[in-house]
């Protein structure tokens, strides 16, 4: 994503956090909770009702509209907790701007002053400040929703629903792909640099293994890595595949054969490249070890 700054949020900031200070206590938490309970209950009372035909509502032209200005709000709120839950253990946030993600306009706050706090619970909640506030967002929905009549107000809040509860645990939350859930957990594990590593430390067994390279160094620094960077690289691989079907299907409902191309684009990246690659690979050590196997007979 292209970042533009625009301007420093600090004295703003500083200005209003004792509005939002009681947020982040144990009283806090507890009506948070509550609030996510209340509406997971009536989620579960209206289940029928909110799950019908909501493919066809969601991707209804004018709930494309909807949604692209629904999104943005949503994600501004999420940036301004990452800014507060900085802000409140006296972190510095000195920029707010726009990023573009795919030409698509949304807002960031830069929170990387909580990097330096030394309790590491501190900087989970930092980069979970955004899911949290989203979750907030889609509870508050789901009680709007309930009680509003079929109309612009219950279309708003279905949306707010599906940014803020499906795309958030599906997506943002999750610490299987690369955004706040992500951070989370490789912070509270401290293995940094988690997925750019468990890539490398899957290929490394690729080619130890199965192609028997016994020259390649794994990026395993400390045994009891193996596992999480193995185990996490696999699981990702196979959740980002999933996820992207799903949407594939999601999106064929609607527009059948743009849900087919990103299904063969998926697979093909997924399976058909890899393989190549592989068998590339494999191809190339073998005729480098031949081609060394007969310098070497001829020098002899």
């Amino acid at each position: 994503a292209m970042r533009v700054p625009l301007f420093d949020p600090d004295r703003i900031l500083n200005a209003t956090i004792p509005l939002f200070r009681p947020i982040f206590t144990v009283w806090g938490f507890l009506v948070w909770l509550g609030l996510l309970v209340s509406a997971l209950v009536l989620a579960t009372l209206h289940y029928a009702a909110l799950t019908h035909d909501v493919v066809t509502q969601a991707v209804a032209a004018q709930n494309l509209m909807l949604l692209a200005l629904v999104y943005p709000a949503v994600k501004l709120l999420h940036e301004m907790g990452h800014a507060y839950a900085t802000k409140v253990w006296g972190g510095d946030v000195h920029e707010f701007g726009l990023m573009f993600l795919i030409f698509v306009p949304l807002p960031y706050v830069d929170a990387s002053a909580s990097a330096a706090f030394r309790e590491k619970w501190r900087r989970a909640i930092v980069g979970g400040a955004g899911i949290m506030v989203e979750l907030t967002l889609a509870a508050i929905a789901m009680i709007v929703w309930v009680n509003a009549e079929a109309g612009l107000v219950r279309a708003l809040a279905l949306n707010v629903m599906l940014i803020g509860g499906v795309s958030t645990l599906v997506f943002n939350g999750n610490p299987l792909l690369r955004f706040d859930g992500y951070y989370i957990f490789q912070d509270l594990i401290e293995i940094p640099n988690l997925g750019a590593r468990a890539n490398r430390y899957f290929f490394y067994v690729v080619q130890r293994y199965l192609f028997g390279a016994h020259t390649v160094e794994s990026p395993a620094t400390h045994p009891g890595e193996r596992r999480w960077l193995l185990g996490y690289s696999v699981l990702a691989g196979f959740y980002r595949v999933g996820v992207t079907l799903g949407i594939a299907v999601f999106v064929a409902t609607a527009f059948f054969f743009v849900g087919v191309a990103i299904g063969v684009w998926v697979l093909c990246s997924a399976f058909v490249f890899p393989l190549a690659k592989g068998l590339a690979y494999l191809a190339f050590t073998e005729a480098w070890e031949r081609f060394s196997y007969y310098r070497s007979e001829e020098h002899t």
